[in-house]
C-alpha cells in the first residue's frame, strides 16, 4: 500500500497554529476598528447636534419670544397713564433688548450653513431697524407724546416687526430642517452600522470556523495516516510505501516511520536470507550424514 504525503504544506504545526490564531485576532481587530469608526462618526454627529443645531433653535426661539415681549410691552405702555407705572416698563424693554442682542451674537458665531448665514444677515439688519424705531418710540413716550408714539408703533415699528418675525420663522424652519435631516441620517447610519457589524461578525465566525477546521485537518489527517502506517507495521505488514515532502513535525514523523519501515524490511530480508542459508546448510549436513551412514554399512 502506498501513502503519498506531498499534499502537506511547508509550515510547521506551530506556525499553522500561530497563523490561525493571528488570523482570528485580525478578524476581531477588523470588527473592533470598524465598530469604533462607525460609533465615533455617530458620536460626532450627536455632539454636533447637542452643541450647535439644537442650541441654535433654542436661541432663535428666545429671540422671537423676547421680540414679542418688547412689542407687547410697547403696546401696553400706550394704555398706561400713570407715570410711575410707565417707568416700570422701560427696564422690561431694556432687558428683552439685551437678551435679543446676546442671542443674536451667539447665533452669529455658531451658524455654519450658507443659507443660515444669509438668513442671519437679514435678521441682523431687521434687528438694527427695529432697535432704531424702538428707541424713537421710547423717546416719544418719555416726552409724553403718546399719540406720535402710537403712530410710530403702528406704521413704523409694526411692519418691521412683521418682517422680523418672518425672518425668524424662516431661520427656524431652516434649522429644524437641518436637525430633522441629521436625525434621519443618524438613524440611517446607525442601521447601516448594525448591519455592517452583523455581517462582519457572521463572516468572522464563518472564517474562524473554516480556518480552524482547515488547521485541524492539516494536523490530524497526516497523524491519522501515520497511525495507520504504524498499525500496519504492528500487524506485520511492511509493504507500505511512504512518501512525503513536508518538513513539519508530521513530515519528520513520517520520515522516521519510513526509515523504520525500510529498516524492518531490511532486517526481515536479512533474517530470511540467514534462514535460507541455515536451511541449506542443514540439508547439506543431513545429506552428508546419510552418505556417511550408507558407506559405513
Amino acid at each position: 500500500m502506498k501513502f503519498n504525503f506531498q499534499r502537506l504544506g511547508r509550515p510547521s504545526i506551530a506556525q499553522k497554529l500561530i497563523f490561525s490564531f493571528f488570523g482570528i485576532i485580525a478578524l476581531l481587530l477588523l470588527l473592533a476598528v470598524l465598530s469604533y469608526l462607525r460609533v465615533t462618526a455617530l458620536n460626532r454627529d450627536i455632539t454636533l447636534t447637542n452643541a450647535e443645531r439644537f442650541p441654535n433653535i433654542v436661541l432663535t426661539h428666545s429671540i422671537k419670544d423676547q421680540l414679542n415681549t418688547v412689542t407687547n410691552t410697547m403696546h401696553n405702555m400706550l394704555s398706561i397713564s400713570d407715570a410711575d407705572d410707565l417707568k416700570k416698563e422701560y427696564p422690561k424693554l431694556e432687558n428683552s433688548t439685551r437678551i435679543i442682542g446676546e442671542a443674536t451674537e451667539k447665533l452669529n458665531k455658531s451658524v455654519s450653513t450658507p443659507e443660515a448665514q444669509a438668513s442671519l444677515k437679514t435678521l441682523i439688519e431687521l434687528r438694527q431697524k427695529y432697535a432704531k424705531y424702538q428707541t424713537e418710540f421710547t423717546k416719544l413716550m418719555q416726552d409724553s407724546r403718546s399719540e406720535e408714539a402710537k403712530t410710530t408703533l403702528q406704521y413704523v415699528v409694526q411692519p418691521v416687526y412683521a418682517s422680523y418675525i418672518e425672518a425668524l420663522d424662516q431661520l427656524l424652519a431652516h434649522q429644524s430642517s437641518i436637525l430633522d435631516d441629521a436625525s434621519r441620517q443618524a438613524d440611517k447610519y446607525a442601521k447601516q452600522t448594525e448591519l455592517l457589524i452583523l455581517i462582519i461578525a457572521v463572516s468572522a465566525l464563518v472564517l474562524t470556523g473554516l480556518l480552524g477546521t482547515l488547521t485541524v485537518r492539516s494536523i490530524t489527517r497526516p497523524l491519522n495516516d501515520a497511525v495507520a502506517i504504524a498499525q500496519r507495521v504492528a500487524d506485520g505488514d511492511l509493504t507500505s510505501e511512504i512518501s512525503t515532502t513536508s518538513n513539519d513535525e508530521t513530515g519528520k514523523m513520517l520520515n522516521a516511520l519510513k526509515a523504520m519501515n525500510d529498516g524492518l524490511v531490511t532486517i526481515v530480508e536479512q533474517v530470511r536470507q540467514g534462514t535460507e542459508t541455515i536451511v541449506s546448510a542443514s540439508n547439506e549436513i543431513a545429506s552428508g550424514n546419510l552418505d556417511l551412514s550408507i558407506r559405513t554399512e
